[in-house]
């Protein structure tokens, strides 16, 4: 039998609850029985009124910044993102959740909103990519320039067809400087 922290077994209580069959009541150190105390939170947040108050109170809880930052800290924990992934994965196996999946995925990506911010990112991650030239760009570009898959692609090939990429890029803007220069003599 395992007695959790700060509680202990004490004498029945008036209500009767029995802790796993010892015929004791399990009971905080202020003698108040565990499993009343319990019942009567439950009785107590089940009133339509306190229920919404507790709304409330949470929704403004949630906005402190001391809150948010807590908040933040729990969920970058390894085991809190690895629950939380596998609860995920159980999710999406089950066939009724992937067609409600699907037809809201269907219903959200067709919001005028949505579709500009989708094409803002694209528009900021094409700007960072093809100025940074990182190395998931470069793979992408190898891949659609050939009948390579990810897996063939090797870091080597990266960093050559990055070169390439940048003396490409050098060539064109002397192309363009030249034309320039050119218009400005003639």
């Amino acid at each position: 039998m395992n007695i959790p922290d700060n509680k202990y077994l004490g004498s029945l209580c008036k209500r009767g609850h029995d802790y796993e069959g010892t015929g004791k009541s399990l009971r905080y150190a202020s003698g108040e029985c565990f499993k009343c105390q319990h019942e009567r939170q439950v009785e107590y947040f089940h009133k339509p009124q306190n229920k919404k108050h507790q709304q409330e109170y949470n929704r403004e809880y949630r906005q402190r910044p001391e809150s948010k930052e807590r908040h933040r800290e729990y969920v970058q924990k390894p085991e809190v993102v690895e629950r939380q992934r596998e609860y995920q994965r159980e999710w999406r196996r089950k066939p009724e959740n992937k067609e409600y999946h699907r037809k809201y995925s269907r219903k959200y990506y067709h919001k005028p909103e949505v579709k500009e911010r989708q094409r803002e990112r694209m528009l900021e991650y094409t700007r960072n990519s093809i100025g940074k030239l990182t190395d998931y760009y470069v793979r992408g570009l190898i891949m659609q320039s050939s009948p390579l898959t990810r897996e063939d692609i090797t870091q080597g090939l990266i960093d050559s067809y990055r070169i390439c990429i940048i003396a490409d890029r050098a060539v064109r803007a002397a192309d363009v400087a030249l034309k320039q220069h050119k218009e400005k003599v003639s």
